[in-house]
């Protein structure tokens, strides 16, 4: 999957940011560096759960939403 979605580039913003360092944001998650990592660049998407639980940890600054793509957001109106 090497589509970027909003959550990939907000969540890198956040942690970016410093708000909680990726080993300890991975730990919350139940993941590893290496997951966080992926969902960041795009690589890969968190399950729904995972989702779910990033917009807990962020205070929905990454909302589950934003992990759809923009084709994904059009059937989603449709």
């Amino acid at each position: 999957m090497s589509d970027t979605t909003q959550g990939s580039r907000t969540l890198k913003a956040w942690l970016d940011d410093g708000r909680t360092n990726r080993r300890t944001f991975a730990d919350l998650c139940g993941v590893s560096r290496q997951a966080v990592h992926r969902w960041e660049s795009g690589e890969a998407r968190p399950s729904a759960k995972q989702q779910h639980r990033i917009a807990h940890l962020t205070s929905d600054a990454v909302r589950v939403v934003d992990w759809l793509t923009a084709a994904e957001r059009v059937e989603v109106t449709r």
